[in-house]
């Protein structure tokens, strides 16, 4: 299940990746959105750099907010 791609909150993902040169986008919350969107080098895109930016997104889930 997704979005589609005409979808306006996908068009906007897309323009924040493409204006970035970002190669991964991480959503961290849905209520608000929190976004972090990254530029990874093909050198170092390989599956051990997909397997850390994994654990970062779910260590950064389970962080309680502080305020």
């Amino acid at each position: 299940m997704g979005l589609a791609p005409s979808d306006p909150a996908v068009e906007r993902a897309v323009s924040l990746m493409v204006a970035n040169s970002a190669t991964h986008l991480i959503i961290l919350n849905h209520d608000p959105v929190d976004l972090i969107v990254l530029a990874v080098p093909v050198i170092t895109a390989d599956p051990a750099t997909e397997t850390a930016l994994a654990l970062v997104r779910r260590l950064l889930a389970l962080t309680p907010e502080t305020v």
